[in-house]
Parts: C-alpha cells; structure tokens; sequence
C-alpha cells in the first residue's frame, strides 16, 4: 500500500490544486471477491469491503474534502481479475466547485479480464456554476466481461436559485471490448448554452444522466422500455447496439433521475449479472 499526499502545481499566484490517485485490484480468493491490491495517493481512499450478498465485493471510494476545485487532478483505476464481481459506489454527491481559469479533472479507467463482473455505480455529481472540468472515462472487457455503469449530472443548484450560467462541462465515455470500440460518447455542456433550454438538447431538466450494461439483449431492451413510462418530470429513453444497451434520463430533480436509473438496475441485474439487485446500505443513509 502507497500513501501519500500530493499537490499539482498551479501558477505562482494561484494556489496549487489537489493530485489524488486511487487504483485497486480485484481478484476471487475461495468464494469471494476480495481487493487483491490497493495503492492511493492524496485525498482518495476507500473503506473497508462489504459483502452484504455473498461473494461479491461492495466497495465505497472516498473523496474526504468531499468536492473538487479548479487545479484538481483525481485519477480511478480499477482492474478485475477473471471472474470477480464488485460493486463501486460512493458515499455521497461529488461536488465540482467554481473554478478559476484552470480546470479540474476526473480520469476512470476500468478494465475487466473473463467473466469479470463490475458495477460501477456513484452517486450523483454536483457542478456549480462557473464550474470548469473534465471528466473522462474508459471501459476495457473482456470477450465475456459484464457491465453495468451509470452516471448523473447536475447542473447548478437549483434549490438554491442557481443555474449553470457559466462554465464547461466536457464529459468523454470509451467502452471497448477486445480492442473494438462499442461506444465513443462526448458531452460539451456550456453554461448558457441553448442546448440546456431548447428541445434538441436538454429541454429545461437539470440532471443528466446514463446507464450503459453489456452483454443485453433485445428482451432486456424492451423490458426497460416497459418500465420507462412517461413523467414530465424524468424522461428515459433506450437503445441497444451490438449488446451494449444504453440509457439516458432527464430530469428535474436528483432524486428522479437515480430512482428511475435503481429502477432499471434493479430490472436488469438478475438478466446480466444473474443476481438479485441488493441495493448498497449507503443509499439509504
């Protein structure tokens, strides 16, 4: 185990952002998923597993200062030994504070060997406006990997009166199987932007968010579809392509947005990962 903290440096009058580094190993040890190798560096850690469900590995990543601001650099690296099966989370919202001229950045990186099963599962992030930042993500499987990722973005603070009037949001999402690339996703939000009012974009909702889960079938597919509804408050809409299905929501609230995205996990866990879907005990806290 490697622990340390680190600063990135900035320009003589700014004070230096935060460099935190957290990679971890998943292996199968008898009949559990266990973390077979942890190293972190700066404000990123994790606590201790849970295994609320048998053998599979639930595990919380932790960002103490609980918010990022313009200079950070956090970097997540997460490989899964042939046939372990993990549960990440977080705690809590991530927090994407307003920044200076420099940017903040986020960098995940997952790869999963044989009949590795992850799911990669943070709760929503928060980003003020005036916020500036980078979020990129990358997906490795294997030929028999399974894969079940979300992610939530919210625009401002609408509780408190504030909107995302300024800023930048850039958001890349790579999953590739076997070298192949099965989804190349790139999100530019700007603040102000007519994309976040007009009906092409995000038509006035404040949380963004998307699910992606491989291997999926077309009866998976139309399972969800089944269950997506029609609320003026939370839109969710699906596709499948070459067995990776994917999902968008829109909505008002936080709170919508994850209930609906829980929804469809909750439907297809035990299609994909051939489990009952056992809900982390930190989402209720």
């Amino acid at each position: 185990m490697n622990v340390s903290g680190g600063q990135s440096l900035s320009a003589p009058d700014q004070p230096p952002g935060w460099s935190a580094n957290l990679s971890l190993q998943f292996a199968v040890k008898g009949s559990r998923t266990i973390i077979a190798g942890k190293s972190f560096q700066g404000p990123l850690a994790v606590q201790k597993p849970f295994y609320p469900e048998g053998g599979t590995c639930h595990v919380y990543v932790l960002h103490p200062p609980g918010g990022v601001v313009g200079g950070d650099q956090l970097a997540i690296d997460l490989t899964l030994q042939e046939s372990s099966h993990a549960l990440v989370t977080t705690p809590a919202a991530n927090k994407f504070y307003r920044s200076d001229k420099r940017s903040s950045r986020l960098l995940q990186s997952l790869s999963l060997q044989q009949e590795a099963m992850l799911e990669w599962l943070p709760q929503e992030s928060i980003y003020f406006d005036q916020c500036n930042t980078r979020i990129n993500t990358r997906i490795e499987l294997a030929s028999h990997s399974k894969l079940i990722a979300w992610d939530m973005i919210c625009l401002g603070r609408p509780a408190s009166g504030e909107t995302f009037a300024q800023g930048a949001i850039r958001q890349t999402l790579e999953i590739k199987q076997r070298g192949r690339v099965l989804l190349n996703d790139r999100l530019l939000i700007e603040g102000s932007s007519p994309m976040l009012s007009e009906s092409w974009g995000f038509h006035g909702y404040g949380v963004i968010g998307y699910l992606v889960a491989t291997p999926a079938t077309p009866d998976i597919r139309d399972k969800v579809r089944e269950i997506a509804g029609f609320e003026k408050s939370v839109r969710l809409t699906t596709t499948l392509i070459d067995g990776l299905l994917i999902c968008r929501v829109l909505a008002d609230k936080a709170e919508l947005a994850r209930r609906k995205l829980i929804k469809v996990w909750q439907l297809i866990r035990p299609e994909i990962m051939a489990k009952e879907a056992i809900q982390p005990r930190i989402w209720h806290t």
